[in-house]
């Protein structure tokens, strides 16, 4: 009984005493499958072809920012020559404030900095004008309006200054351009005002809608679109007409704030 007791001691004492000698085998990661390894190589090919095309886009797409800069000057310095002129010789002139737009002001511009629209926006009385969405109309045109002289039995012709550009009871866009273009093309003395400011400027024609062409370097022009606006209540449209005559009177309805918003979350989502 006591050799008993000895050998169950001896036995006890060769046992071993950390507790990590009775955890299991440590589990083993499991080899790669083959599916996994067709997606690292896609992930690794997709990372490659963003890379590439970020260079791509830097390289040749982008536009430096120094031309960036000088084109908006450009513009900036046209726009002011332009204000001061029509609010000095056609002061009756109903006009809120000229402003830039498009996407070389919005930054979005690529490859050239060669364009961009000088919004001018008319002063319209909201009890003398409606606007009547394209689809509402005999037309049925989506994307396109017109713009109804109203209470003509209250207010008659002449009541308002863009009385004169209406046509068939609706303000005519090529109306209203025509009548800038007395004053763009025919009054201005552009020689003279390039000069002073260092470009050689010149009214594009002939041409559909009013541009102005800007060279501001030996190399470099810039293409100023003069675009009359019409906001009444949730619509915006400007005088750009369609390409069909029969739709002469109907003004394009702007999306340009909605789709410029919806462009720069895109590109801020996944870093141009």
């Amino acid at each position: 009984n006591n050799d008993m007791k000895t050998s169950v001691s001896r036995s006890l004492q060769t046992l071993p005493t950390d507790s990590s000698a009775f955890e299991s085998d440590p589990v083993r990661p499991k080899p790669p499958t083959r599916k996994s390894k067709i997606d690292l190589k896609k992930t690794r090919l997709h990372m490659s072809i963003q890379e590439k095309l970020f260079t791509f886009y830097r390289k040749h797409v982008a536009i430096p920012p120094t031309e960036q800069s000088i084109a908006k000057q450009a513009a900036l310095d046209i726009c002011a020559e332009l204000r001061n002129y029509i609010h000095h010789k056609f002061p009756d002139m109903q006009l809120r404030e000229m402003h830039l737009s498009g996407s070389l002001y919005d930054d979005l511009q690529v490859v050239r900095a060669d364009h961009i629209q000088l919004m001018v926006p008319l002063l319209m009385e909201k009890n003398l004008w409606s606007c009547v969405p394209g689809e509402e109309t005999i037309l049925n045109l989506p994307g396109f309006c017109l713009i109804r002289r109203e209470n003509v039995e209250y207010f008659p012709r002449g009541s308002s200054y863009w009385d004169r550009c209406v046509v068939g009871g609706y303000l005519c866009p090529k109306s209203v351009i025509a009548t800038f273009e007395k004053v763009v093309s025919g009054s201005i003395n552009w020689p003279a005002i390039g000069s002073i400011l260092g470009y050689v400027i010149r009214p594009v024609v002939p041409s559909e809608s009013l541009i102005l062409e800007v060279q501001y370097e030996e190399d470099r022009r810039l293409f100023i679109d003069f675009l009359p606006l019409v906001v009444l209540e949730e619509h915006a449209a400007v005088a750009k007409a369609h390409r069909l005559p029969r739709y002469g009177n109907m003004w394009r309805l702007s999306q340009r704030g909605a789709e410029t918003a919806a462009l720069m979350g895109r590109d801020q989502h996944d870093s141009g």
